[in-house]
């Protein structure tokens, strides 16, 4: 990889932040569309921060990582048979499914203190987990896409790789949990 010079950084950066405000506009606007049908549930929408929180940090976890191990040499940019990336989808679809339950049931406690109007408890548990598993294999998909392609057009994935994955974090947090939410007809 190319030595750090700041011109490249804020180059690279920038471009990666103007992506990820363009992807986050887009997360907003489908928040809004579906606000109305959140609003009846509101422990619902009092989940979506912590829960797009959470998918920003399964971007962290994944841009860090894959960054790192094309920096090392570890990985190449080529998707294949490859045991340090199928551990690393592993352990993030672990901690996804693990900080899930707490979430929901963190969420779900507050809810009630609050006086929210709640719906069952293991609907809340299962919808949360459901949506992090599928959010966190959106977040691995895309991380290995653009850090691959960040490397491949000789551009530094630390630059790229986790502002451009929190964005999407926020969208297909959002995504994800209206979509397994409407599945289990939550909302």
């Amino acid at each position: 990889m190319a030595t750090y010079r700041a011109s490249r950084i804020v180059r690279e950066g920038f471009t990666a932040i103007t992506v990820s405000i363009v992807i986050s506009t887009f997360a907003g606007a489908v928040l809004n569309l579906r606000l109305q049908s959140l609003l009846t549930i509101p422990v619902i929408l009092v989940l979506v921060p912590p829960f797009n929180d959470m998918a920003g940090d399964f971007g962290c976890i994944v841009g860090a990582r894959l960054a790192t191990a094309l920096h090392l040499g570890i990985i190449r940019p080529r998707i294949g048979r490859n045991t340090y990336l199928a551990r690393n989808v592993a352990a993030v679809v672990i901690i996804a499914m693990v900080s899930s339950i707490y979430l929901s049931m963190l969420v779900y406690a507050i809810g009630g203190i609050i006086g929210l109007e709640l719906i069952p408890p293991l609907s809340m548990v299962v919808a949360v987990f459901l949506s992090s598993i599928l959010l966190a294999l959106i977040i691995i998909a895309v991380g290995v896409v653009v850090s691959f392609v960040s490397y491949i057009y000789n551009w530094d994935p630390d630059n790229t790789t986790i502002p451009i994955l929190t964005a999407m974090g926020d969208l297909a947090g959002v995504l994800t949990l209206i979509y397994i939410s409407s599945l289990l007809h939550i909302i």
